[in-house]
């Protein structure tokens, strides 16, 4: 004779509260990121890189904005990968389920690299530890070889590559209004504008406004389901 242990499924409260969770989760992170990004430093002169002159007066400041955003988006992204995985249900699943582990992947080696270069450029600047001139001509070296963006910049195109897999699953699964795997792929433009100031808003006005979607999206099918 076999006993069998039936669990009894979880009320539907429970998923309500748990697609609330995720929701207002992600809601705030994205809008977080508006502030943090905004007062985001860019190289002087038009350069790509930071020079120490660049740092050196704002280096606390860049370091807790490097930190925060570093902090956001692990908090952010993989939200975005789970709302969408949540409102993916038949058609598109299997790109949405790709594109969610390149997104997560990405997260996890855009924000190692970028803690990374926060620390670098932190301590490198410290006249305490190393003489100006010392520490420029350090700063020169480092940050025109691609070993200090080894992490960040394979990070950034796994979060293009899951982006596009994901914007493709919403918009063959019809789960979606158009518009939000449309705006989605606003990320690319981060490739080509800079990320802070006005230009910065308004490139991240489509990321923002599809994490905004995502979250209501799946709060409102949760609740509709429940």
């Amino acid at each position: 004779m076999t006993t069998a242990t039936v669990t009894a499924p979880a009320p539907p409260t429970t998923g309500r509260r748990r697609a609330g969770v995720l929701a207002a989760v992600l809601a705030v992170a994205t809008v977080a990121a508006i502030p943090l990004n905004f007062r985001y430093p860019q190289p002087a002169d038009g350069a790509t890189e930071f020079s120490y002159a660049d740092i050196a007066p704002i280096r606390e400041t860049f370091w807790t904005l490097q930190i925060l955003l570093s902090v956001e988006a692990i908090i952010a992204v993989p939200a975005v990968a789970l709302g969408v995985l949540l409102l993916v249900r038949q058609r598109g699943a299997t790109l949405a389920t790709v594109g969610a582990t390149a997104l997560c992947l990405g997260a996890a080696c855009y924000v190692t690299g970028t803690a990374g270069l926060a620390t670098f450029y932190y301590f490198t600047t410290d006249p305490a530890l190393l003489d100006p001139t010392a520490g420029a001509r350090l700063v020169e070296e480092v940050s025109t070889g691609w070993k200090l963006y080894a992490m960040a910049l394979p990070g950034m195109l796994l979060l293009v590559i899951g982006t596009v897999l994901q914007a493709i699953a919403l918009w063959r699964s019809r789960s979606v209004p158009r518009w939000v795997p449309i705006a989605s792929l606003g990320i690319v433009g981060m490739f080509f504008v800079p990320s802070s100031g006005w230009a910065g808003l308004i490139v991240q006005a489509p990321i923002v406004a599809t994490g905004l979607a995502v979250a209501y999206f799946v709060w409102r099918r949760r609740a509709v389901e429940d």
